[in-house]
């Protein structure tokens, strides 16, 4: 692939497909790197994850010009029309996806860690490991918690496209939703494997490591129940949502909309 012209082939971005995703499919096809495809369309130096964050728009009027896309298709597989802390809360990786989807394509929407469906096939996106959350937390949990779950979903998606949320709005409740409740302490017996004598013995380092102790676990219990112990806590404010897994996501997105009311102490 040489000069400065449009690109003899192009493939066209698949329905809500991310930017770093079409990239990926591309770069193969002119035996390039990710890095050397992004150099080819002319944006040398520029990570593909960061253009996906915050492409400007001479950014997508090259990439239009080289490729033959429009800029509104280049734009449309950014995250351009989020306010910036919620940008930060997409993930570089992929580590969601649709099992209906193809393999080398990841959806933008799906990206959203408030979103845990599939925007093309609706179906229940999966964590790295193949997990989804009807499996994770039981289906009788994931029904009582779906509705809920949406209309956190509804108040975050809002809060990102910059839309009302004055004074305590989704990143306060974050914050609180991840402060610690209670002194962090080691696992209760409850929270214990059943294991012999002999076998306490020789984990009790891990048996009586203190475990943080946040205010999620009191909001959403059917969270506490099925999280991982040494992996229920999570990040602190807005990088909680960034950062977390797929089961963090939903509880934090579940405990996002719950009244104060309903809060109980644990």
């Amino acid at each position: 692939m040489t000069g400065h012209g449009r690109l003899p082939v192009v493939y066209a971005p698949d329905a809500d497909e991310r930017f770093s995703s079409w990239a990926a499919r591309m770069a193969p096809f002119y035996a390039m790197t990710v890095s050397e495809f992004v150099a080819a369309l002319g944006l040398q130096g520029h990570n593909v994850f960061d253009l996906e964050w915050r492409l400007s728009e001479g950014q997508g009027a090259l990439i239009a010009t080289r490729t033959g896309l429009s800029p509104e298709a280049v734009r449309a597989m950014t995250f351009w029309d989020l306010r910036p802390e919620a940008r930060m809360m997409i993930a570089r990786g992929h580590g969601r996806r649709c099992p209906a989807c193809p393999s080398d394509i990841r959806r933008r929407t799906s990206a959203l860690p408030w979103v845990f469906h599939c925007a093309v096939h609706v179906a229940d996106l999966q964590d790295a490991a193949g997990g989804s959350l009807p499996a994770i937390l039981g289906a009788g949990p994931m029904a009582a918690l779906e509705r809920t779950a949406k209309a956190g979903a509804t108040v975050l998606e809002a809060w990102a496209h910059g839309v009302g949320q004055q004074g305590f709005g989704p990143a306060e409740m974050l914050a609180l939703l991840t402060a610690r409740h209670r002194r962090a302490s080691p696992l209760s017996l409850r929270e214990q494997p059943r294991m012999s004598l002999q076998t306490r013995r020789d984990y009790h380092e891990f048996l009586t490591t203190p475990i943080i102790r946040q205010a999620l676990t009191v909001i959403v219990p059917e969270y506490d129940r099925v999280a991982p112990v040494l992996t229920k806590p999570v990040l602190s404010g807005p990088r909680s949502l960034a950062q977390g897994s797929l089961l963090q996501s939903f509880a934090l997105t579940v405990g996002i909309e719950l009244p104060p009311v309903s809060w109980t102490a644990g």
